[in-house]
C-alpha cells in the first residue's frame, strides 16, 4: 500500500497520544515525521518511528491491540536508545563548556581574526549540539548554556564600560573610538579592609575595546576603574563592581 495511505491507517489504530508517547517523541515531531515518511524522506525519521510506518503500510496489524502490543515492546527499545543518546549529549555538552573555557583562557592570545574564527566554530558546534539533541528527544533547557544565561549591562557614565568575570581573569570593556584607546587604561582594585586597593592598571589595546586584565587570584572582591587622558587632564571614572573572582 503506498506511503501517500499512511494517514487514514493511522488514524484507524491506536490514539496518536498514545503512539507517540510509545515512540518517545511529541505529536508534533509525530506529524513532521508523517510528512517526511509520505515524502519518502526517509533520512530524516527516527529508526523507531519509520519501522512503526512501514508495519502499518504493510499491514501487520490486524487490530489495534496488535498495534498497542508492538508499540508497548518498542517504547523499551526506545528508551534505551534514550539513554544512550542522553549519555551522548551529556557528554558532549562537556566537550563544549570546556571548549568555550578554553576560548576565554587564549582570548588576550589571539588576533581579532583568530577570535572570531573560534567564535564561529563553537557556535556551530553548539548549534550542532542543539540539534542533536532535539532530533534524538534529549532535553536542553532554555538557556542551559552558560554563555546564553548572562547579558551584560554598561556602566554608564562619560565613558561606558562593562566587565566580565571568568574563572582566571577578568576582562573589561570600554566604549569608545578605536583612535582613542591608546588614551584609555583600566585599573583593577580589590578592598581591603574596607578601602579599595590598587592591584593593576592595564593600558588599552590599540586594536580592541576589551582588554584582559591578565591573572586574579581567586577570592578577591574586586572592581576596575577608567582612566583616560583628556588633553591636558587626566579623567577617572568608576569604581564600578566587578565581585569575587574565580568560582
Amino acid at each position: 500500500m503506498a506511503r501517500q495511505n499512511l494517514n487514514e491507517l493511522i488514524r484507524d489504530g491506536p490514539p496518536i497520544s498514545f503512539v507517540a508517547d510509545m515512540l518517545g517523541i511529541s505529536r508534533p515531531t509525530f506529524y513532521r515525521y508523517m510528512e517526511a515518511y509520505q515524502n519518502s524522506e526517509d533520512s530524516k525519521i527516527n529508526r523507531y518511528v519509520k519501522e512503526y510506518f512501514d508495519a502499518v503500510i504493510m499491514g501487520k496489524f490486524k487490530t489495534k491491540d496488535d498495534a498497542r502490543n508492538y508499540l508497548e515492546q518498542t517504547k523499551y527499545l526506545v528508551e534505551g536508545q534514550k539513554e544512550e543518546k542522553t549519555r551522548i549529549v551529556l557528554d558532549e555538552r562537556r566537550k563544549l563548556e570546556q571548549e568555550y573555557r578554553n576560548l576565554q583562557f587564549n582570548r588576550s592570545e589571539m588576533t581579532p581574526a583568530q577570535r572570531v574564527a573560534k567564535e564561529e566554530e563553537f557556535d556551530k558546534h553548539k548549534a550542532e549540539l542543539e540539534e542533536y539533541a532535539s532530533s534524538n528527544g534529549v532535553d536542553l533547557e532554555d538557556g542551559w548554556f552558560m554563555r546564553d544565561q548572562e547579558t551584560l549591562e554598561w556602566n554608564q557614565g562619560e565613558i561606558r564600560s562593562t566587565c566580565k568575570n571568568f574563572i582566571e581573569s577578568v576582562y573589561v570593556i570600554v566604549d569608545v573610538p578605536y583612535e582613542k584607546l591608546k588614551d584609555v587604561s583600566v585599573e583593577l582594585l580589590t578592598v581591603i579592609s574596607g578601602e579599595d586597593f590598587s592591584l593593576k592598571t592595564v593600558k588599552m589595546p590599540l586594536d580592541c575595546r576589551c582588554v584582559n586584565m591578565g591573572d586574579v587570584p581567586d577570592g578577591l572582591v574586586c572592581k576596575y576603574r577608567i582612566k583616560w587622558v583628556d588633553g591636558d587632564k587626566v579623567k577617572t571614572i568608576g569604581p564600578y563592581d566587578i565581585g569575587m573572582t574565580g568560582y
